[in-house]
């Protein structure tokens, strides 16, 4: 019987592997795996892997977009910096009219964003680098979160009804909104601490809550 703690982590490997495996047979992988480790616990680790790849495989991808462009959508989680994730609805291309699209695109704000809200961006967009982003390995995280846009927003303008510029709570339940709804503004440095101690601090981030859910079932 494998620990919880080793399952999470191969869990964890899936998800930084997937970059490099396409959806179908890693589906069909984990449905096997699933079915066998009826039978044999000792196919849970591959199962654990497989689920993690699939996690991240199954995000949809975000459009590639390049040139000036407009999008419409929401903020996916707390930002990073002034940087933030997009899930938008609608991109309008070089001046041409709005359509429907799906998936995230990755902005630059000039002034960093409320996580939940929604907004109308312009900018120059362009495939994801490492320049300027921060943080190791950015393009790469980028693409196991299955964006492959990068707008540097030259104007942003917010939409509809947004979270307060303060966080409206503070303690356990400003955890509480970090794990709900990827609001991360009310936890409080000695929170922080203690998460980066126990290196449990991923778990902050809403894929990092998911695959936290499913190491612990």
């Amino acid at each position: 019987m494998h620990p919880p703690v080793v399952i999470g982590g191969v869990v964890l490997l899936g998800v930084a592997l997937s970059p490099a495996l396409p959806a179908p047979p890693v589906l069909a992988g984990l449905i096997a795996c699933a079915l066998a480790a009826r039978l044999h616990r000792g196919l849970l680790v591959p199962a654990a892997l497989l689920l993690g790849a699939l996690v991240a495989v199954g995000l949809p991808e975000g459009p590639a977009l390049t040139g000036p462009v407009v999008v419409q959508g929401t903020v996916a989680a707390a930002p990073t910096g002034r940087q933030a994730d997009l899930d938008v609805w609608a991109c309008a291309v070089d001046g041409g009219p709005f359509a429907p699209c799906g998936g995230r695109v990755r902005v630059v704000f000039e002034t960093p964003p409320s996580p939940g809200s929604s907004w109308v961006v312009s900018g120059r967009a362009g495939p994801p680098d490492a320049d300027g982003l921060g943080g190791p390995q950015p393009a790469l995280g980028m693409e196991r979160a299955r964006i492959r846009t990068l707008i540097r927003a030259s104007r942003a303008r917010r939409i509809g009804g947004d979270l307060p510029d303060t966080p409206v709570a503070e303690g356990p339940l400003g955890l509480l909104a970090a794990v709900a709804r990827g609001d991360r503004r009310g936890v409080d440095p000695d929170s922080w601490r203690i998460l980066r101690d126990t290196g449990t601090a991923h778990l902050l981030a809403i894929s990092g809550f998911h695959v936290g859910v499913v190491a612990g079932a």
